[in-house]
């Protein structure tokens, strides 16, 4: 709980991302990721993979599925499958600078 007159500790774009792919791709719970980072509140961090996600879900609405005419499960399912695998491999993030996922994650697989 946050005190009037506390100050927040400010944490790095670097130590967010890590935090959000920890906790996507590796699958680590909150409080490994809060231990491992040393992130003292975990609301604030709740709130990072809330603000990813829901950004994500809305390009893949947009991008995605609205353009489309689709008539049924299958084809809904379709098209979310092909928009992940473009979205990971093939459209460039501003907050990446500029690379795909999978050309961001390669940088630290060395």
């Amino acid at each position: 709980m946050v005190m009037k007159g506390q100050k927040l500790k400010q944490y790095s774009k670097e130590l967010k991302l890590e935090a959000i792919r920890l906790h996507v791709e590796e699958k680590w719970t909150y409080r490994q990721i809060n231990e491992h980072l040393a992130i003292q509140d975990k609301d604030r961090m709740k709130r990072w993979m809330r603000k990813s996600m829901e950004s994500f879900f809305s390009h893949l609405k947009t991008e995605g599925l609205y353009p489309y005419d689709i008539r049924n499960l299958t084809e809904a399912q379709s098209r979310i499958e092909k928009y992940i695998r473009f979205y990971n491999r093939r459209r460039p993030q501003r907050k990446l600078n500029k690379l795909t996922p999978v050309e961001y994650r390669r940088q630290f697989a060395v």
